[in-house]
């Protein structure tokens, strides 16, 4: 069995960051740009992140 290193935690961020990054990329698309003022559209992109990664994917 491989030993984990103590950057495991930090590893484990990392990936999180980058699957919220891949759905946020997704996210913006010109039909929400355009649709969504500001305050809107950031709460709809948390709303979207939120869906995705509690039901495993978009």
């Amino acid at each position: 069995m491989a030993s984990q290193s103590k950057d495991a935690p930090h590893d484990q961020r990392q990936g999180i960051d980058r699957i919220v990054d891949h759905y946020r990329q997704r996210f913006r698309i010109p039909e929400n740009l355009d649709h969504y003022s500001e305050t809107d559209y950031h709460e709809a992109e948390r709303l979207y992140l939120r869906f995705c990664l509690t039901n495993g994917g978009c």
